[in-house]
C-alpha cells in the first residue's frame, strides 16, 4: 500500500521535470521565431541547453524511481505493474526525444542537418553491438544509452562564434584552435551536470564522448592528447562514426567522398588515429555503413535539370500520343458517319 502511495509522487515529480524542459524549449522557440539561428548568442543557447539537460537528467532519475517502484511492487496486482511499465516507457520515449532535440539545438547554428545525428547514432549502435562480444560492458541498455549520448558529441559548438562555425572555407590555424575548444565546452558542461546528479550511465557516456571524440589513438589528438586505452571506448567508437560521416557528407569546401574512398582513409588511420578494434568492427559492417550513408548524398543542379527535361519530354510524348488517338477516333467516327449516310442514300434510291 505504501508503494502505491509513492507512485503518484513519482508521476508528479516527473511532470515538474517535463514542465521545466517545456519552458526551456518554449523560450528557445520564441527566440528562434524572431531571430535567425545564426544570430542567437552562444551564452543563451548554453543557458537553455543546461536547463534542458538538467530536465533530461531529472527524467532519467524519475525513470529509475519508477523502476524501483516496479521492483517493490512485484507482489502487487498485475494491473499496477502494467501501469508502471507504461509510464516508464513513456518517460523513456520522452527522454530520448528531448536528447535528440537538445542535440539539434547544439547544431542549429551549423549548416548540417539533423540527419547527421541520425546517421551517427546508427553507426555507433552498429559498432557497439559488434564490440559487445569483446567488451561485455556493452549490454543492451549501455548500447542504447551510447546511441543517444553520441547525439551530444558536438554539444560544445553552442559556444563557438558564428564567424568560425559557419565559415564556408577552411579554417586558419587560429580559428581551428577556437573550433577545437568545443570539446572542452561540451565536456565541462556535461561534467558539471554529472557532478550534481551523481552516478548516471547516460551522463557519463555523454561527457566522455563530448570531451574526447577528437582524441587520437597515437596521442596526437585533442584536447588532452590521450593515448590508446586512455581514451574511453565510447569516445573511440564515436570518433570512427563521426569521421566516416564527415567524409561521406558534402561541405561548402569539399565534395562528398564515396564509401570506397572513406574506407581507405579509415584504414590508413588504423592504429594511428583510430582504435584498431573499432576499425575491424567497421570493416565487418561496412556494407551497412554504406547503405546508411547513401540517402544523404545531394542531387546536383544538373541532375535536377536533366530529370525535369526527361519529365517534360515524356509529357510532350504523351500529349502527342493522346492527340493522335483523338484524331484517329475523330476520323473513325467521321468515316462511320459517312458510311452510314451512303447506306441510307442507297436504300432511299432503291
Amino acid at each position: 500500500m505504501e508503494n502505491n502511495k509513492r507512485w503518484p509522487l513519482v508521476v508528479l515529480i516527473a511532470t515538474v521535470q517535463l514542465s521545466v524542459f517545456m519552458f526551456a524549449v518554449a523560450t528557445m522557440v520564441n527566440w528562434a521565431s524572431d531571430q535567425q539561428p545564426q544570430t542567437m548568442p552562444g551564452w543563451w543557447s548554453l543557458l537553455v541547453l543546461l536547463t534542458s539537460l538538467i530536465g533530461v537528467a531529472g527524467i532519467g532519475l524519475m525513470m529509475s524511481m519508477s523502476m524501483r517502484v516496479d521492483r517493490d511492487n512485484e507482489a502487487s496486482n498485475l494491473d499496477l505493474e502494467q501501469q508502471i511499465s507504461v509510464k516508464t516507457s513513456e518517460l523513456s520515449r520522452t527522454q530520448n526525444a528531448i536528447i535528440f532535440g537538445l542535440a539539434k539545438l547544439a547544431e542549429s547554428r551549423d549548416t548540417d542537418t539533423g540527419e547527421h545525428l541520425d546517421r551517427i547514432r546508427e553507426y555507433v549502435t552498429i559498432l557497439a553491438t559488434d564490440l559487445s562480444t569483446k567488451y561485455p560492458q556493452f549490454d543492451e541498455s549501455a548500447i542504447r544509452n551510447l546511441g543517444f549520448a553520441s547525439s551530444l558529441h558536438d554539444v560544445g559548438k553552442v559556444g563557438i562564434p558564428d564567424s568560425i562555425l559557419l565559415k564556408p572555407g577552411r579554417l586558419t590555424d587560429g580559428e581551428r584552435k577556437v573550433m577545437e575548444h568545443h570539446t572542452v565546452i561540451g565536456g565541462e558542461c556535461l561534467e558539471a551536470i554529472q557532478q550534481r546528479l551523481g552516478e548516471n550511465e547516460f551522463m557519463e557516456m555523454a561527457r566522455e564522448v563530448a570531451w574526447w571524440h577528437h582524441e587520437r589513438w597515437d596521442g596526437t589528438g585533442y584536447p588532452h592528447q590521450l593515448v590508446g586505452d586512455e581514451i574511453p571506448l565510447v569516445a573511440r567508437i564515436v570518433s570512427v562514426a563521426d569521421v566516416y560521416d564527415a567524409l561521406t557528407s558534402k561541405r561548402p569546401y569539399k565534395r562528398a567522398m564515396s564509401h570506397a574512398e572513406s574506407r581507405e582513409i579509415l584504414l590508413e588511420g588504423k592504429g594511428s588515429q583510430f582504435d584498431p578494434d573499432v576499425i575491424e568492427a567497421f570493416l565487418r559492417h561496412e556494407e551497412e555503413f554504406e547503405r546508411i550513408s547513401i540517402p544523404q548524398k545531394d542531387i546536383s543542379d544538373e541532375d535536377c535539370i536533366s530529370g525535369l527535361q526527361r519529365l517534360a519530354d515524356s509529357v510532350e510524348a504523351l500529349r502527342c500520343e493522346t492527340s493522335n488517338l483523338l484524331n484517329r477516333e475523330t476520323l473513325a467516327k467521321s468515316q462511320d458517319k459517312n458510311n452510314k449516310a451512303k447506306t441510307e442514300d442507297t436504300e432511299s434510291t432503291a
